[in-house]
C-alpha cells in the first residue's frame, strides 16, 4: 500500500499567507505584530492579492 505524506504549509506559503491576509481586521493585527516600531492604527486601503497565474505545482 503507497501512502503519501501530505504536504505542510506554512504561514509564508503564497496562497496561505493570501488567504489569511484576506480579513482586514486580522491583516492589521498581523501587521502590528510583525512591525510593532511603525504603530500601524489603521489600514486605509485594502486589496486582495492578485493571482498571477504561476501557482501550478
Amino acid at each position: 500500500m503507497d501512502y503519501e505524506v501530505p504536504k505542510e504549509f506554512g504561514f509564508t506559503e503564497d496562497k496561505i499567507f493570501g488567504w489569511v491576509m484576506e480579513n482586514e481586521e486580522f491583516c492589521l493585527y498581523v501587521l502590528k505584530i510583525i512591525l510593532p516600531f511603525l504603530e500601524i492604527k489603521e489600514i486605509v486601503e485594502f486589496n486582495k492579492q492578485d493571482a498571477l497565474g504561476n501557482d501550478q505545482r
